[in-house]
């Protein structure tokens, strides 16, 4: 099955849409991580709203927590970005092939088509460029990836 990827950042936000999955976000570019092992620890919400969900745990862990733009140029972390799209990939691989094994098969014969619209993407080092494109090669059932409309993996 063909899946489309579509991620568009703009002002801070973030928008994947993710049609066959029936999957729509639209969410603040802020990833909580924390700081020794980079782990995420939430997608698009703030320390505040963090600490509604979870006071107990924020308490014990707030200060191991780190806020990062997983889209921005000016903070641009490949690792993280690809981080932000397995999320994604793998949610929308769940919803469209439910069940272990029929997911494992989809593996083989499943192709993700990634269309993403980066600003300044064009402004980054070509070494930070590359080392993305090195990156998306990792995701599950990569089949082709576009950035701001220019095909940087496959066909």
């Amino acid at each position: 099955m063909l899946v489309n990827v579509q991620v568009h950042v703009s002002k801070g936000q973030v928008w994947i849409e993710i049609p066959q999955a029936k999957l729509k976000v639209n969410i603040p570019d802020i990833v909580a991580c924390e700081t020794s092992t980079r782990q995420i620890v939430a997608l698009g919400q703030t320390a505040d709203e963090i600490k509604a969900e979870a006071p107990d745990q924020w308490e014990r862990h707030s200060n191991q927590i780190e806020f990062r733009p997983a889209f921005d140029t000016n903070r641009f972390e490949p690792e993280l970005t690809v981080t932000v799209l397995r999320y994604y990939a793998s949610k929308a691989q769940a919803r469209i092939r439910p069940g272990l094994i029929v997911r494992f098969l989809g593996l083989y014969i499943d192709q993700f088509h990634y269309d993403l619209e980066i600003p300044g993407y064009g402004n980054l080092l070509t070494k930070t460029q590359n080392k993305l494109v090195r990156l998306l090669r990792t995701l599950p059932c990569m089949r082709r990836c576009t950035v701001n409309g220019k095909r940087v993996l496959g066909r």
